[in-house]
């Protein structure tokens, strides 16, 4: 029935939070949502468990005082009280199945469980007494180090603008340069993601892979660092990060049919309107042919929210794909390169070469994205995903600092509304 549902369902969200390891918890999770939480993305998780908040506080099971009353099991103690799901959790090891729950425990309960016990209504279960030895609440160290890996991880992106207004505009590289020291190194560090998960990517198959490569690889870095020809640094690391969110959910309205909520769509819209004042500083200038730039900033930061919507509905896994589109941007890259620029480049001086390659090779094609995915994995998607306001921050300064781009009024408006849609978004997204 319901119940026992309900039952199965707050034990397997137990399960994920308190899991190292979460992939298998969250696939016999989505073994019982419902067909419009079943999507396959991390995000239709945190829908349901707030779907299923939202029902227990709303009186479901229907009943009233009938209401099936529902005791969770209880485990040995093993790790640290878990709030949020109606008790406690500390062993995740599922009982036998089939069989009936255990006594309740005699144990006084967590204080800290008595609001979450009235919540839901049901017959509480005592949680047991934390472990002793139990570390006193406070500032987790594991938030203060995914707060520090994520915003690592967002100055590089935001100095991603600079580094190639500035190798491009005054330290003597072609646009085929950058992309060789983007993807080469990245292949070489990268290759064995895509090697491991090669029986998956061969189901994705060759004219996938090129497509993903087009609109989150090669094509998408040669736009982007193209843009940077014509337009400042400034605008390349804020208006392509904010048409990226909106790109992003038009294509998932199209491809996945996602409809976005009415407070995402407002953020979203918000997020245009700085996209818009930025462009609108760049028709004002006295530069010629930044208008150029800021449309390709406009296409790359499009073809980027393309790109994750390809992959969720082409379910190919994010690390393989990345390992796969570095390997297929440097076939394609390296015959162009080594007929081209090559020689030019070999000629600058080395402390040159080996920056370019470390900048991004190394920092931009691999470390950044090991540090956010860290991240993720230490705060949890959303509260990594607020992270994302720090690079048109990071951009603005930078081109201030370093180029000595001027901060005019209408970029500041931008960047202020940029960063309120930002915040917005991410906070708007777990209900619909």
């Amino acid at each position: 029935g319901r119940g026992a549902v309900l039952s199965r369902v707050q034990w397997l969200l137990a399960r994920l939070a308190a899991s190292a390891r979460p992939t298998a918890s969250v696939h016999a999770l989505k073994e019982v949502l419902p067909r419009e939480y079943a999507g396959g993305g991390q995000q239709d998780v945190t829908d349901f468990s707030h779907f299923l908040f939202d029902a227990a506080d709303g009186g479901w099971p229907p009943g009233g005082a009938n209401r099936p009353r529902i005791s969770p099991p209880v485990w040995p103690a093993r790790r640290r009280c878990r709030r949020g799901f109606g008790f406690c959790a500390w062993s995740m090891t599922p009982p036998p199945r089939r069989q009936s729950p255990p006594p309740r425990h005699a144990s006084q309960p967590c204080p800290d469980d008595l609001g979450h016990k009235a919540r839901w209504r049901y017959q509480p279960q005592p949680c047991l007494s934390p472990p002793p030895g139990a570390a006193s609440p406070g500032m987790n160290p594991k938030i203060l180090a995914g707060l520090a890996l994520g915003m690592a991880a967002s100055v590089i992106w935001g100095g991603h603008a600079v580094v190639a207004r500035l190798a491009l505009a005054g330290q003597g590289f072609h646009l085929l340069d950058l992309a060789a020291c983007r993807f080469i190194p990245g292949a070489l560090l990268l290759g064995h993601l895509a090697w491991g998960a090669r029986v998956r990517l061969r189901e994705v198959g060759l004219a996938r892979l090129l497509v993903l490569t087009a609109v989150g690889g090669l094509g998408n870095f040669m736009v982007f660092v193209g843009a940077m020809i014509w337009a400042p640094a400034s605008h390349g690391g804020t208006v392509a990060p904010m048409t990226a969110p909106v790109a992003g959910a038009l294509a998932g309205w199209l491809l996945l049919a996602e409809k976005p909520t009415p407070g995402r769509l407002a953020a979203l819209g918000v997020m245009l309107a700085g996209v818009l004042c930025i462009g609108w500083d760049g028709l004002a200038s006295d530069s010629p042919g930044v208008w150029k730039g800021d449309v390709l900033l406009l296409l790359a930061g499009a073809s980027w929210g393309f790109f994750g919507a390809l992959l969720r509905r082409w379910q190919v896994p994010a690390f393989p794909a990345a390992g796969a589109i570095a390997v297929v941007s440097a076939v394609l890259v390296t015959p162009l390169w080594l007929a081209g620029p090559a020689v030019e480049f070999v000629a600058l001086p080395w402390a040159s070469q080996l920056w370019m390659i470390f900048a991004q090779g190394v920092m931009l094609g691999v470390l950044a994205m090991l540090l956010f995915t860290r991240s993720v994995e230490l705060l949890g998607p959303t509260r990594a995903s607020t992270l994302s306001v720090v690079v048109p921050i990071t951009a603005l300064l930078l081109a201030a600092i370093v180029l000595g781009e001027a901060l005019t009024a209408m970029k500041l408006l931008g960047a202020g509304l940029a960063l309120a849609g930002m915040l917005g978004a991410v906070t708007l997204t777990g209900r619909r």
